[in-house]
């Protein structure tokens, strides 16, 4: 039986990149030239951001199709981006074009194509596979045959947080035990193991978007669902050997510990399942697995609901009495603050979906009516810090909500100047995602029928009245951008998740990701990759300075990540963003050494240095086209053009190939990127297609 819609919302339609032969073009609302329009996602159908997993079927695949014929009814107009391709890169662009009304993306005279999809379960054969069937194939949670290096494991144990205790770890084990059958016999991981994972949350994960404090682990009844949360997420920083599966493992064992809808019963308290959810939200939205991506958009209408309903309770919350203990006071201003900043993570996420996804949230600044997160000295204090530094009134009505911020620009420099990195990460958020909005409610929902087809090689073009807005819009926002920008956590080099997200969204503002991936090949026809190629190329000539402002973002943050090891999964998406854009800007929209509109220009040969810092007039002169220097990106040199394109992404690969966080999602994106190198689309990897595949897989290769 054919699988029913993923989401039938007209805001999730919006995320996908997938499209059918039928497809028009309109603006995504983040930009000023057009992409494509939305199409509705399948359960079968896997959304780009992972370009993270990407890659097709596999190398038999390729080889079908070779048969189809290298010809196209508009070839004559086709971009000499999709032109430059080998034949066999435009051979499997034939193929995708063929195969695009197929459910399983398969092609209809490709026998091999079958038989690749019997062997490699797509997500639409696990989505619809017969309950029986399913829970016999994957009934237990497995772990590696062989016990990880001890070694490795001493060395991985930081000591962030109190060890686990034996009780807590007897929990979780006589959990797996409960889960197992009695066909399926397997070790379990080791106290040892489960700690050290724990400890590589709190060292590499909880800098990034704290919402745990220390003092959890301080109680013996700290939840063991929490601890293997903690665990299955901190194991994707891990070094031991087979880490990808055992973080399958962990995952697997949390998601059958957690409640599968609202109406199932737990024993959680509200905030410990509200942790819980945000953390396995967070590693399906970063996994790089087809099924598990899918399976994060289900989930998130409970973790929106669970914020909410935090919030609503933290609004509700009656003040300390004044001669409340001072321990009693600094326990329940823990409670108070883990509450607010949960609310405000499970935002941060839902931007992220938006930003790496373009699936919209439905969070909205009516439901921020609680305090900003506090300040990093205050959050980070022990309870002897605390009371130092706390002051006279505890109660967070000191501290504006995000939709008073937003009613008020008057706060916001006093919040930017309180060094609170979630706060100002949550009002960057806030500022970029509220401008999609507003630029996604000017676009006409009458946009495709005006939109001319394909066969007639024609794009959409916005009205004027789209322009004078983008301009307005950007008068508003500008100067707050420009605030961001001085702020020292992004000013400096350091890799902080504010700064990857400063650059991001402004990257983003003015170019749809989805117009990058489609150039890249993924998931589209020959038509469509030479519709985003011919959009960016005009809207890069017609639009120098934001396009060039565009690059020195992008440049910033390649160089940033570049050296990174230890990042979070969105880190990897960022970075395959700025890859993306330097690639299209060389290949599409790169200097032809003509002289500029702008007037007189000052010529210098020393190459300008993102990844050190450029001078504000030096870089504002170099963006309005009056000083002529070539730009310099870190590991890949000075960009001369087209035949710079391939070294960026030649760079981008070995970088990635040398961290060491998120495998799978490492894995998945270095794959795709090596397919667009050698001169192919990029796709899917067969390995990444299915997480219950890749651990059956292994357990086969190990029998």
């Amino acid at each position: 039986m054919e699988a029913p819609p993923l989401i039938q919302t007209p805001e999730f339609v919006h995320s996908t990149l997938f499209m059918n032969g039928d497809t028009t073009f309109i603006s995504n609302g983040s930009g000023d030239h057009v992409t494509f329009d939305e199409q509705h996602v399948r359960a079968d159908h896997f959304s780009f951001e992972d370009l993270a997993a990407t890659m097709r079927s596999d190398e038999q695949h390729r080889e079908d199709c070779s048969m189809y014929p290298i010809h196209h009814p508009g070839e004559n107009a086709i971009h000499p981006h999709v032109l430059s391709l080998p034949s066999q890169g435009l051979g499997d662009a034939m193929a995708v074009d063929m195969s695009m009304g197929l459910p399983s993306g398969g092609s209809a005279t490709s026998p091999s194509t079958r038989e690749d999809n019997d062997e490699i379960p797509s997500s639409q054969s696990d989505f619809s596979m017969p309950e029986e069937s399913r829970a016999h194939r994957y009934c237990c949670t497995r772990f590696p045959e062989t016990q990880p290096d001890e070694d490795v494991i001493a060395a991985e144990d930081y000591g962030r947080v109190r060890p686990i205790l034996d009780k807590q770890y007897q929990q979780i084990c006589e959990f797996w035990k409960s889960q197992q059958c009695s066909s399926c016999a397997s070790p379990f991981i080791s106290l040892s193991f489960l700690n050290a994972m724990v400890q590589l949350y709190f060292e590499h994960h909880d800098l990034w978007m704290s919402f745990i404090h220390p003092s959890s682990f301080s109680k013996e009844d700290a939840s063991w669902v929490l601890i293997l949360a903690l665990a299955s997420v901190g194991c994707q920083y891990s070094n031991v050997e087979r880490s990808e599966l055992y973080v399958l493992g962990l995952q697997d064992l949390l998601q059958k510990a957690l409640p599968k809808d609202a109406t199932e019963t737990i024993t959680l308290d509200q905030i410990t399942l509200a942790q819980c959810l945000l953390l396995r939200n967070t590693a399906l939205l970063f996994s790089g697995y087809e099924d598990e991506i899918l399976t994060s958009q289900y989930q998130r209408n409970m973790l929106t609901s669970m914020a909410k309903s935090v919030s609503a309770n933290v609004a509700e919350s009656i003040p300390s009495p004044g001669d409340l203990d001072p321990y009693e006071r600094w326990r329940r201003w823990v409670r108070l603050e883990s509450q607010r900043r949960i609310v405000y993570c499970i935002y941060v996420i839902e931007c992220c979906y938006w930003i790496f996804k373009d699936a919209p949230s439905s969070m909205t600044l009516d439901d921020f009516k609680i305090a900003l997160p506090c300040n990093n000295i205050l959050w980070t204090s022990d309870f002897e810090k605390w009371q130092d530094n706390i002051p006279a009134n505890i109660e967070a009505n000191d501290r504006p909500s995000l939709k008073t911020t937003f009613s008020n620009p008057d706060l916001l420099d006093t919040l930017l100047n309180d060094n609170s990195d979630l706060s100002n990460l949550v009002i960057l958020l806030t500022f970029n995602v509220e401008e999609r909005r507003l630029l996604r409610s000017t676009q006409p929902w009458f946009a495709a029928d005006i939109a001319t087809g394909l066969n007639e090689r024609k794009l959409y073009k916005w009205p004027d009245e789209l322009v004078s807005f983008r301009t307005a819009l950007d008068d508003k926002c500008d100067p707050t951008i420009k605030r961001f920008s001085m702020l020292n956590p992004i000013s400096n080099n350091a890799p902080t998740f504010l700064k990857v997200m400063f650059h991001v969204t402004n990257i983003l503002r003015r170019t749809p990701l989805r117009c990058l991936y489609a150039l890249s090949g993924w998931q589209v026809t020959v038509d469509q990759m030479t519709a985003a190629a011919t959009s960016l190329t005009q809207w890069m000539q017609q639009n120098p300075t934001p396009a060039r402002e565009n690059l020195l973002q992008a440049t910033t943050l390649y160089g940033v990540l570049y050296d990174e090891t230890t990042g979070p999964g969105c880190h990897h998406l960022a970075f395959l963003t700025a890859g993306l854009y330097i690639w299209a800007y060389c290949i599409v929209g790169g200097e032809d050494g003509t002289a500029r509109a702008n007037g007189t220009r000052t010529i210098s040969q020393r190459p300008l240095r993102p990844d050190k810092g450029v001078p504000d007039d030096v870089k504002n002169s170099w963006i309005q086209g009056t000083l002529d220097a070539p730009i310099y990106v870190r590991g890949v040199g000075i960009l001369n053009g087209p035949e710079s394109a391939i070294r960026v992404l030649k760079g981008f690969r070995l970088a990635l190939s040398n961290h060491r966080s998120w495998p799978s999602l490492r894995h998945g994106l270095i794959y795709s990127i090596s397919e667009v190198i050698d001169g192919r689309f990029a796709s899917l990897s067969p390995e990444l297609k299915s997480s219950g595949w890749r651990k059956n897989v292994d357990r086969e290769t190990r029998a």
